[in-house]
């Protein structure tokens, strides 16, 4: 105690007799001393945290003193006090330091661990990928219907199908389920502040977390969640209670297409991809030619799951009978010729994605036009 004192008594006093800007200039050198430490483990020291706490102090002191009269003095030493505490705190969470952990407790007793402290153990999959959930706790497969990275060589992002048809998007490459198999956790990855989603199986309820410490996930537990942030920084272990992610989170939930189960959100967000605009109508001796979106009966057993979501296709029906051609959501457009009595129109056959110019008559129906095929990917 009487080292921490001494400790203290110096950081305040020689912040305060210095100038101001020398002050300053102390106050980055312990900026770059913190993202020195978020680096490299073994510059973490607990004497740095006491001046790191009484600098801004200081330099608030130092700012009072400086200012020609009282009135003045005082409000200004207190703005620049808070200021420099309000963003070396923030200085800290961006580098993902937090200051005072357990590891960097200044030489006092340190207390014994509640039940739920980190202990050593295994760690879990890499952020990056290789180690995604391959079966759930009851030995059923996870498919893993989509990946990729944020930028090259970033993390990836994953999207997941669960054995009863359950899609979850934009999860991250180090997802876990819970002992019990009730939960399935995952990091959401993300260009700006990472969060977490917390599925419940049973209740089919996505649960969407504003927890940023959690870049790859060690293990979950029927009560908590451990895990690190990111190798790429001092790569601290946490442990969060499962209440408290839950109660904290913001619920969601999902909905039936065909045999999937998708989150609501992205129902509403596809519902605006599979609006199909009415035709113009024709000439006054024309049929009519329609549009209508089709589904598989079954889109779980496809390569792809959402491809038909993503990009629908719609079937063309003329007078109210289906002719068998297909076309992407908003891509027929219709030549009248003849009178009205006959059209031109480009679509592809069932199973066939290449757009062709094909002509409608009552008498042959549609005959094909011009054989030079515009390739079109499946895919989105």
């Amino acid at each position: 105690m009487l080292v921490e004192l001494i400790i203290i008594v110096l950081a305040t006093w020689t912040c305060a007799k210095l100038p101001l800007q020398w002050g300053l200039v102390g106050w980055l050198s312990i900026a770059l001393f913190e993202w020195l430490q978020s680096r490299f483990t073994v510059l973490r020291t607990g004497w740095f945290s006491l001046i790191r706490l009484c600098w801004p102090f200081g330099l608030g002191i130092r700012t009072a003193l400086d200012v020609p009269h009282l009135v003045l003095g005082v409000p200004a030493g207190i703005g620049v006090w808070a200021l420099s505490v309000l963003a070396l705190e923030a200085f800290e969470r961006r580098i993902g330091l937090r200051p005072r952990t357990v590891e960097s407790e200044p030489l006092r007793h340190r207390p014994d661990p509640p039940s739920h402290a980190v202990q050593d153990g295994p760690r879990g999959g890499s952020a990056w990928g290789g180690d995604t959930p391959a079966q759930t706790p009851e030995g059923e497969p996870v498919r893993v219907i989509g990946a990729e990275e944020i930028a090259m060589g970033g993390p990836v992002i994953c999207d997941f199908l669960l054995p009863d048809g359950t899609v979850l998007l934009h999860g991250g490459a180090s997802a876990r389920f819970s002992r019990d198999g009730r939960y399935f956790v995952s990091p959401k990855p993300s260009r700006g502040a990472w969060e977490l989603y917390v599925f419940d199986r049973r209740e089919r309820v996505l649960y969407h977390c504003r927890e940023s410490r959690f870049w790859e996930l060690d293990e979950v537990s029927e009560t908590d969640v451990k895990g690190r942030v990111s190798p790429l920084t001092h790569d601290q272990t946490s442990v969060v209670p499962l209440a408290e992610l839950i109660g904290n989170g913001k619920p969601e939930r999902f909905a039936a297409v065909r045999d999937l189960w998708l989150p609501e959100s992205f129902i509403e967000e596809i519902a605006k991809w599979h609006a199909h605009e009415a035709l113009p109508p024709g000439p006054a001796e024309s049929p009519v030619v329609e549009c209508r979106h089709w589904l598989p009966e079954s889109l779980r057993a496809l390569d792809d799951p959402l491809a038909l979501l993503r990009r629908p296709q719609g079937d063309v029906f003329v007078g109210g009978v289906a002719t068998g051609l297909k076309v992407f959501s908003r891509t027929l457009t219709i030549d009248w010729c003849g009178g009205g009595r006959t059209f031109i129109c480009t679509a592809m056959a069932a199973g066939d994605y290449a757009m062709r110019r094909r002509q409608w008559s009552p008498e042959h129906g549609f005959t094909l036009i011009d054989d030079t095929a515009s390739s079109v990917s499946p895919s989105p």
